[in-house]
């Protein structure tokens, strides 16, 4: 019984950690006057991988939290936090952005 929990942990693993912490991220050069439309909007992405290759980015992750606040163009105090799932060879990794969305005008 213990080796099957033991086992069954194992297997279950995952661990999560913090990616990037930016003051200010876009997708393309814009000018720096801005207005805070959504503070604190989410994003996320996931990808399923046999053991390594496919990661997902924050460029993707952050398309997501843009897509719930349209008017916005750009993400700032942006927090990205990567989490990653094990099972046998199956890996689900998810990234996920945190941050306020602005329209730099």
């Amino acid at each position: 019984m213990r080796i099957a929990l033991l086992t069954l942990a194992v297997l279950l693993a995952g661990c999560s950690y913090q990616v990037a912490g930016l003051t200010m991220a876009s997708n393309r050069s814009l000018p720096l006057k801005m207005t805070v439309l959504q503070p604190g909007v989410t994003g996320e992405r996931c990808k399923v991988e046999w053991v390594q290759g496919l990661r997902p980015t924050v460029d993707e992750a952050m398309a997501d939290a843009l897509r719930k606040v349209p008017e916005a163009n750009a993400i700032a105090n942006l927090r990205a936090e990567n989490t990653t799932y094990f099972l046998l060879l199956l890996n689900r990794n998810c990234l996920s952005v945190t941050g306020d969305a602005v329209k730099i005008e």
